[in-house]
Order: structure tokens, then sequence, then C-alpha cells
């Protein structure tokens, strides 16, 4: 028995649309500690690149829904993580 993942069950595209919904919804949430005044202003850039990237990983998948052009995604999504995680130590470390 093979694991049953959304795209097993309801199909690539719809998989697609749910994954982009969810990348937008973080992009959103990413943004509203700002004008909440949660978080100092310096953080904005490692955010700001991060939303960059989940923006250009999500458009090569919703171009081509190949499996490489996922884990290409993938991996996007990880480096935008990577450097927002980086970003905040520096900026706490240092700022």
């Amino acid at each position: 028995m093979g694991i049953i993942t959304v795209a097993n069950k309801y199909g690539i595209d719809f998989a697609t649309k749910l994954a982009s919904f969810m990348i937008f919804i973080a992009i959103l949430l990413s943004i509203l500690p700002f004008p909440l005044k949660l978080l100092q202003f310096t953080y904005s850039l490692p955010v700001i690149i991060t939303d960059a990237i989940l923006i250009y990983a999500t458009l090569i998948v919703v171009k081509n829904k190949s499996r490489e052009s996922a884990i290409r995604a993938k991996n996007l999504y990880l480096v935008g993580m990577l450097i927002t995680l980086i970003g905040f130590f520096i900026i706490s470390y240092y700022g």
C-alpha cells in the first residue's frame, strides 16, 4: 500500500493549487508582523528575500507541474527559509 498524498488522491492540478494557496497565505502572514510593529524593520530584508524566492518557486511549479519542477521548487523553498533563519540570527546577534 502506497502513501496517500493530496496529489495521489485529488490530482496534481489540485495539489498544485492547494500548495500555491498555502504559500500565498504564508507570504501574507510573513508580512503581517511589520505593520503591527511586532518586529523591527531591520528584519524585513530577509523576509522580503524569502518571499521573493517563495513566489518564484511557486511560479515554477504552476507553470510546469513536472516532478523535476516540484523538486526544484522544494529546494528553493528550503533555501528561502534558510536565508530567513540566517538573516534573523545575524540581525538578532549583531543588531
